[in-house]
């Protein structure tokens, strides 16, 4: 009986290692890459657009000037919140710190039906 605990906790501590390891690897190498990711955003109309590529200083502060500027210009407008069209993949692991810290991914999501 004891041998047999002890082979499934040894099993057990090995399985964790390798996916632990196997995540780190993942991840790491997403880091060495510079991110030229693009996050889309636009307003529920589609009076404004925007994409945002945070790795090439093109982010959430350019496009929340740039939106400024076009309530600006067009002071008639009911599009006065921006949404994110680009959904959050949970399966993707390696992304979920990007998810809760950055700002880019903090805007509302906008449904491609529609609907909130």
């Amino acid at each position: 009986m004891k041998k047999k605990t002890l082979l499934i906790i040894l099993l057990t501590m090995l399985l964790t290692f390798i996916t632990t390891a196997y995540v780190f690897i993942n991840c790491c190498n997403d880091l060495i890459i510079i991110d030229t990711e693009i996050i889309r955003f636009r307003t529920k109309n589609n009076e404004f657009s925007f994409e945002a590529m945070p790795g090439k200083s093109r982010g959430v502060e350019m496009m929340e000037a740039q939106f400024k500027e076009f309530l600006k210009e067009n002071p008639n407008t009911t599009d006065t919140v921006i949404y994110r069209i680009d959904y959050k993949n949970y399966f993707d692991i390696c992304n979920w710190i990007q998810y809760k810290a950055k700002p880019e991914w903090q805007y509302p999501y906008l449904y491609f039906w529609g609907k909130f």
